[in-house]
């Protein structure tokens, strides 16, 4: 056995067994999955004793393992639970003469059994394949557990359907062997016992609570839980979620200073109408939250709302949320149009300042109300650029000059004194002089413009669209429609990828990346996998096991030439699974051929 498992190690992953060894087809997947992540054939075992001793999984474990404990004594079996990294969290031994020999083959508390750093074996074998596993003597991929045999079942999670830990059994091969019929359904009973145990705990704390009020309060109010792969709602949270919402939500609620005493709070979610309370839940396998919305009252036209905009006005686009609303100017742009006659909007290159500045202008003077010249791109030699200006105050309610960091100061100082002496002068036909919106692209504009104009201008900070993630999921449908790109959406996965990206070019570079993927995927949703490879990682707290995962499957990537299904063979999963690992790990399609 132990030659057969060289040999498929010295010939690779595409090789298949000799003939004449009679392994089960498991055990085979575990080997090559083994292979796969390089697992340690004889090194030292890591001690890594890193685990919450009052887990919900402990909590489960401990009646069953006491009880199967007296109910084996005296057979020398040995009871191992692992938490859903393989790492050893409880031994009860039935005699106490096997301890010893488990302490010297470092079979103990605190050690790392996952698969994908010792390779097959009764703990991370089941846990990587979420089905029970007999492993026996030379099956086990390190050389120091072939005197053992072991079976293994993972306990599942009851509600979120992986794998939480699992449960093994343990004794001497040669011991064994008339055991061997009965070890397996014996560790996937008690495994199953701790399961039902897990159910029994969480269904009697949060979900019970979150269950009750999916029922109760269905006729009333959206209810939805969520953890980061999954969704639960009643009706009318149903009609409220999309990718898009669950993406923000999750991000919202992972960034939130949860704590013991405090486990519920109120969330501004802006793709939510209403008041979000949320808690965090309790269920034993990772964060999750119960979610109620409270609809808001609708307000009456007399305390000054806006109307919903139906008809002309709602197919003109002439929504009161639009981009400068979403990114925080519009309100500010208001304020400082009554107090100066130039307003300048000054942020990071491509954050959004001329698109701010001209929605306003097109919800409250309509559209073409303002004229907008482009600094950057101006002769001013004999001073047309100012003339140019000039004129266009007297001709246009609202003048808007793009990158005025281009402007040169005398121009600047022209202009101020041009409208400083109009402001309280009546125009003689057609009313008040126009009012100067500026934009400047912080770090490119000259000092001493900077200087004059903060002192002379009603100056609004535009901030980076990294300050003001919230906003990006309506910003992406907004310039979709924009776009004509129909059809087009993200799964959540790929939504909280964009909420995690830093964004050096601000909206511009969104708008860049939305104009291509609606060219590369029309009318298709756009997966995790389908964004650039820069994006794919950033925020991501792997575990050590799932950064051992996502190089396995690079390399069976690799060794299938890209071929998925190919990749899914070699590591012994389904193609579906695949997928959906790649996926949930940012496995771009570079990396798939990298080698």
């Amino acid at each position: 056995m132990g030659r057969a498992l060289d040999a498929l190690r010295a010939s690779g992953l595409t090789s298949r067994l000799p003939s004449d060894v009679s392994v089960s087809r498991e055990i085979e997947n575990s080997w090559r999955r083994s292979i796969a992540v390089a697992a340690d054939r004889s090194g030292e075992f890591r001690y890594v004793n890193q685990f919450d001793a009052d887990s919900m999984l402990l909590r489960a474990a401990g009646p069953v393992l006491d009880r199967w404990q007296d109910r084996l004594a005296d057979t020398k079996l040995v009871l191992f639970v692992a938490d859903r990294s393989g790492q050893i969290v409880d031994r009860r031994a039935t005699d106490t003469a096997p301890e010893t020999l488990y302490d010297r083959y470092s079979c103990a508390v605190g050690f790392d059994f996952g698969e994908d750093t010792i390779g097959t074996n009764g703990l991370g074998a089941p846990l990587a394949s979420k089905r029970p596993l007999l492993v026996r003597g030379e099956e086990h991929y390190h050389q120091r557990l072939d005197i053992f045999t072991c079976a293994g079942a993972p306990i599942i999670h009851p509600f979120l359907f992986r794998p939480m830990g699992a449960f093994a059994l343990a004794s001497k091969a040669e011991r064994a062997r008339d055991l061997q019929p009965l070890l397996l359904s014996m560790a996937a009973e008690i495994a199953e016992q701790i399961r039902e145990r897990v159910e029994s705990m969480v269904s009697s704390r949060d979900l019970a609570l979150t269950l009750s009020n999916l029922k109760r309060r269905s006729p009333r109010h959206p209810v939805i839980v969520l953890d980061q792969d999954s969704v639960m709602a009643n009706v009318r949270g149903l009609a409220i979620m999309s990718p898009e919402v669950h993406a923000s939500l999750w991000e919202q609620l992972c960034a939130h200073q949860w704590t013991a005493e405090n486990p519920v709070a109120d969330i501004d979610s802006p793709l939510i109408k209403g008041r979000v309370t949320a808690r965090r839940l309790d269920l034993g396998d990772g964060p999750a939250f119960s979610i109620e919305v409270e609809p808001v009252p609708s307000v009456s036209r007399r305390c000054g709302a806006e109307p919903t905009p139906t008809g002309d006005d709602a197919a003109a686009g002439n929504s009161p949320m639009r981009h400068s609303d979403r990114i925080g100017v519009a309100a500010r742009i208001d304020a400082a149009v009554r107090t100066g006659s130039i307003v300048a909007l000054v942020g990071p290159q491509g954050s959004g300042k001329a698109t701010a500045a001209l929605e306003w202008v097109e919800k409250n003077c309509g559209f073409g109300a303002a004229l907008v010249l482009d600094a950057a791109v101006a002769d001013d030699q004999q001073g047309s650029f100012y003339a140019t200006v000039r004129s266009a105050l007297v001709d246009h309610p609202y003048v808007v000059i793009r990158h005025a960091e281009y402007l040169a100061t005398d121009v600047y100082r022209r202009l101020h004194a041009f409208l400083d002496a109009f402001v309280d002068e009546p125009r003689v036909a057609t009313g008040d002089l126009g009012r100067l919106i500026l934009t400047v692209d912080r770090g490119r504009a000259d000092g001493d413009l900077v200087e004059i104009v903060e002192a002379s201008a009603e100056i609004i900070e535009v901030a980076g669209l990294a300050q003001c993630r919230e906003a990006i999921p309506e910003l992406v449908r907004e310039i979709l429609d924009g776009l004509g790109g129909e059809g087009v959406r993200f799964s959540s996965p790929a939504m909280q990828a964009l909420l995690r990206w830093e964004w050096p070019g601000n909206i511009s570079e969104l708008r860049r990346l939305l104009t291509q993927l609606s060219s590369e995927h029309p009318g298709e949703l756009i997966e995790l996998e389908d964004l650039p490879d820069r994006m794919l990682s950033v925020g991501r707290n792997l575990t050590k096991m799932q950064e051992l995962e996502r190089d396995a499957i690079v390399q069976a990537l690799a060794q299938a030439g890209g071929n998925r299904s190919s990749a899914a063979e070699l590591l012994g999963i389904g193609r579906t699974t695949l997928y959906r690992k790649m996926r949930a790990l940012g496995i771009a399609q570079s990396e798939r051929l990298r080698f």
